[in-house]
């Protein structure tokens, strides 16, 4: 799918959004590999509401949503740290 999209004329992108699909992480690595992928954020959020019991989905939300709209790199990584464990 890619090859076609290139051999179409896609210019390199600047940032890939991907959705945590390993195929697709893969496939990009090998055509870009120096260009950076982030995971969809709502598709993280799902992900985490998937395997967390449903009586914390309203407090992972809030923890989430917390981590993810913090101002500054050194706020994000203290939420994470706090989330994480």
């Amino acid at each position: 799918m890619l090859d076609n999209l290139v051999a179409r004329g896609l210019k390199m992108p600047e940032l890939v959004t991907v959705d945590g699909s390993s195929g697709l992480d893969k496939a990009l690595a090998a055509l870009c590999s120096d260009v950076p992928v982030q995971r969809c954020t709502v598709h993280k959020h799902r992900n985490l509401l998937a395997h967390s019991p449903d009586r914390l989905h309203e407090e992972v939300s809030a923890d989430y949503n917390d981590m993810i709209y913090a101002k500054t790199k050194q706020e994000i990584e203290a939420k994470r740290k706090v989330f994480i464990w």
